[in-house]
């Protein structure tokens, strides 16, 4: 019986979760700039957690390809995976990159952008 209480109370508090603070956001893919893709890896642990959302770490030795830019940064996309965030939602999302620090995140299917606060320094092998 208490477990089923503690169930109930779970689904209770994620019911009233916050959504993500979604801005909407124009991705410019590489393909209208000319511009190759970079690859990063992520080669210490670092965590962003996005507004509304809650914190999400970034696995050590994730790859991620840039994919375009957006007015806050260059969107990096994880290779061989999913990067997902979640707070209300759940929603796939990509790095947004500006002076090696992830600023937010993009979402792609919404087409919006999401801010970290404060930003996060990534120690990286390649340049973002």
């Amino acid at each position: 019986m208490l477990r089923l209480g503690a169930a109930a109370a779970v689904a209770a508090l994620a019911a009233c979760a916050a959504p993500l603070d979604m801005r909407p956001s124009r991705l410019v893919p590489l393909a209208a700039t000319g511009a190759q893709p970079r690859v990063i890896e992520l080669i210490a642990p670092a965590a962003v957690q996005p507004a509304g959302g809650r914190r999400r770490p970034i696995e050590v030795g994730s790859t991620w390809q840039s994919v375009g830019r957006i007015d806050q940064g260059e969107v990096y996309k994880r290779l061989g995976g999913v990067f997902i965030v979640q707070a209300r939602d759940v929603h796939e999302a990509c790095l947004v990159v500006s002076d090696g620090k992830v600023v937010g995140v993009y979402l792609p299917v919404e087409q919006t952008f999401s801010p970290v606060v404060p930003p996060v320094q990534l120690t990286l092998r390649g340049t973002p």
